[in-house]
C-alpha cells in the first residue's frame, strides 16, 4: 500500500503512524508529549523526485504528526499553567497541528525521528 500524500502549500508529507505502542525507547516526563512527525516526501504526487537535502529541510518544518505518548502531567493545565485545563484530553494515536520546529528531535531505536515538545505547543487534534 503506497503512503498517503498530505499537501501543504510549503511541501508534501508522508503520514507518520501509530502502531498502538511506543517504539521509540523514550517515554515523555511531566508536561512533554513525544510526537511523531510526518515526514517530506521523497517523490511528489506528480512524479518528481525530491533532493535528499530538501526532503530534510521540510521535514524538520514539519506541523502535522501523531501523538505517540504523554507525560503524567501533559493537559493538566491550560498553556499559562494558570488554570486546570478544560476540554478533551488528546491521547496517545490523536492526529495533531504543532507549532512549526518546536521541541527537540530525537531519533528512536526504531530509527525514525521523533520530536518532544510541551504540551502547549499542540495547537489542534484532527477530528
Amino acid at each position: 500500500m503506497e503512503a498517503k500524500l498530505l499537501k501543504t502549500t510549503q511541501a508534501e508529507y508522508v503520514q507518520g503512524t501509530y502502531s498502538g505502542k511506543n517504539e521509540s525507547g523514550y517515554r515523555p516526563i511531566g508536561d512533554r508529549i513525544l510526537v511523531l512527525p510526518d515526514t517530506a516526501a521523497e517523490k511528489s504526487s506528480g512524479g518528481v523526485f525530491i533532493p535528499e537535502s530538501s526532503v530534510e529541510q521540510q521535514s524538520y518544518a514539519a506541523e502535522t504528526g501523531v501523538i505517540i505518548e504523554l507525560g503524567d502531567t501533559a493537559f493538566t493545565w491550560n498553556a499559562d499553567r494558570t488554570r486546570p485545563f478544560t476540554g478533551e484530553r488528546p491521547k496517545a494515536g490523536n492526529r495533531v497541528f504543532f507549532d512549526r520546529y518546536s521541541g527537540g528531535i530525537l531519533k528512536g531505536k526504531d530509527g525514525k525521528l521523533y520530536r518532544f515538545m510541551d504540551d502547549k505547543a499542540i495547537g489542534a487534534v484532527s477530528a
